[in-house]
């Protein structure tokens, strides 16, 4: 299992991003809960921008396959 750097959420396989000398694991969806406990996956997050504004690079090619 991965975990986000930013969020925290935990699965395989997450994105790798990257900056020089630098390898971080960052989501690349949105997770919501409702109060009934239904759950909404949205693609996309916040995360890919916090890491894109602190200067990483996203890295498909570094990233396996399910």
């Amino acid at each position: 299992m991965e975990k986000c750097k930013y969020c925290g959420i935990e699965f395989h396989p997450m994105v790798r991003w990257t900056k020089p000398g630098e390898l971080i694991y960052v989501c690349q969806l949105t997770i919501k809960r409702t109060d009934s406990g239904d759950i909404t996956i949205i693609p996309g997050s916040d995360c890919e921008v916090k890491a894109a504004a602190d200067g990483y690079t996203r890295r498909v090619d570094l990233t396996p396959s399910r």
